[in-house]
Parts: structure tokens; sequence; C-alpha cells
């Protein structure tokens, strides 16, 4: 696992579009379709807001915040919360159709805490 530090600056290059090292799959880990997808969730917000992923990619969610999170993806049956401090791997993209899904933190967001999911075909 990537240490603390080093996860904002990957994800931020990937918000930015930049590829990975290794060839990975654009989402930050370089490990290929079969890596795990990382989000960040701090108050109130996701890192990265946009993010790309295959079906059945295992989730990494760190909350960095000082508050409980959650990630639910809008139209699924998706619904995880993190506590703060913590870290789940979740298999939550499995089963998931290709296109642009809509992420929210349901505890958050009213302060703007979404983002977007696009699962690729």
């Amino acid at each position: 696992m990537m240490p603390r530090i080093l996860i904002p600056l990957a994800l931020a290059l990937v918000a930015l579009g930049a590829p990975a090292c290794g060839g990975g799959d654009g989402n930050g880990d370089g490990g290929g379709a079969s890596g795990p997808v990382e989000i960040v969730l701090v108050d109130n917000a996701f890192q990265p807001t946009a993010i790309t992923a295959a079906a059945g990619q295992e989730v990494v969610l760190s909350n960095e915040g000082q508050a409980l999170h959650n990630l639910t993806i809008e139209g699924t049956d998706v619904d995880v919360d993190v506590s703060a401090g913590a870290t789940e791997t979740e298999d939550v993209l499995e089963g998931l159709a290709p296109g642009s899904y809509d992420i929210v933190c349901k505890y958050h967001v009213a302060e703007g805490m979404t983002g977007t999911l696009t699962i690729e075909g």
C-alpha cells in the first residue's frame, strides 16, 4: 500500500489526467484493471472528485477527515460508511454497468461532497 503522504499526490495526478507510472489504468495505482481504486474522503470532499474504474475493481476508501463519511453511488445499492481515520476495502463496483454515476457522501451532500464515477466498458 502507498504511504499516506503519497496518496493525495497520486490522486491529484489522476485528477489532472497524468498517466500513472508503470502503465496502469489511469486510476493512480499503476496496477492495471485488477488493482484497487483509491478514494480519499476528507472534510467535505472526495479526492479525486472524478474517478474512472472498471466494474469489479476493489475500492479503497480512506477517511482522512474528522467526521464519519460515506460513499453512496446513486442509482445503486452501494452505501458504505467509513469512520474518521479508518480505511475500508470494498467490492462495491461488482456488477456495475459501464457508464457514469454520481457519488455522494449522504452525510455531507449539502456541503458539496459529491463526485462522478465512470465505469469503463
